[in-house]
């Protein structure tokens, strides 16, 4: 097996969790797996096994909290779009957001982040997601790695409240049980948005619009900035 480790993490993934026991395992081949399955389990396994080398042990809290958070995911939303010559006038408020803050770019995308709750995992815990369950599947376990620090508890160990809005099911891809497993004590999506929502037939076979979302997610912002009390707010 090729030992070379992967390239060092960038600094935009420096929270990692405190161990990592997510693991492939590998036995007789079994009828009607693809080829590509099989490179994408090794290439998988020799990803993680780099990631030793550049793991550091999170603090479980922060040592003095001041600021409140407030994470928005811009699902599909790739740099193409903010190209005003092929997209005239289409993000002018997030380009200037981007050109004003910390911008990260000239990123590759690494195994384990390429689907949804692999994506969730990332920026929340650090590290790539190398799990026992294949893609989504990750609705049926019942937790996840809860012995794994993330962003969430060491904000819950610090004393802030994380609050998480979507538009689509919690279910899916057992985006409920990860968030549960790390600090989140107060969740929305679709089904707990269909009774505050001004329209509740506004919405895709997916769940509610970005639009409604954000609206019912500043709610929630401006109630908890009101309140005086440590939040994050993931949306």
């Amino acid at each position: 097996m090729d030992t070379t480790p992967p390239p060092s993490p960038s600094s935009s993934c420096r929270l990692q969790p405190a161990g990592v026991t997510a693991g492939v395992r590998f036995g007789r081949r079994q009828p009607g797996v693809s080829p590509d399955y099989r490179t994408g389990k090794i290439t998988n396994a020799r990803w993680r096994s780099g990631f030793a080398v550049y793991y550091k042990e999170p603090a479980k809290t922060i040592p003095h909290p001041k600021l409140n958070l407030v994470y928005i995911y811009g699902e599909s939303l790739e740099r193409t779009y903010f190209d005003n010559d092929a997209f005239p006038n289409l993000t002018p408020e997030l380009g200037a957001l981007k050109n004003e803050g910390l911008d990260f770019s000239h990123t590759m995308q690494l195994p384990g982040t390429d689907y949804t709750i692999a994506g969730w995992w990332l920026p929340q815990c650090g590290i790539p997601l190398f799990a026992p369950f294949e893609g989504n599947a990750s609705a049926s376990v019942s937790s996840f790695f809860p012995q794994n620090i993330c962003l969430g508890d060491i904000l819950k160990n610090s004393g802030y409240q994380n609050y998480f809005v979507q538009g689509a099911n919690l279910r899916f891809a057992g985006k409920d049980v990860f968030l549960k497993s790390h600090g989140f004590d107060h969740l929305y999506g679709a089904e707990e948005l269909k009774t505050v929502v001004a329209d509740p037939s506004y919405r895709n076979d997916w769940g509610f619009y970005d639009d409604t979302v954000l609206d019912e997610a500043w709610k929630k912002f401006e109630a908890l900035s009101r309140s005086g009390q440590r939040f994050r707010c993931l949306r």
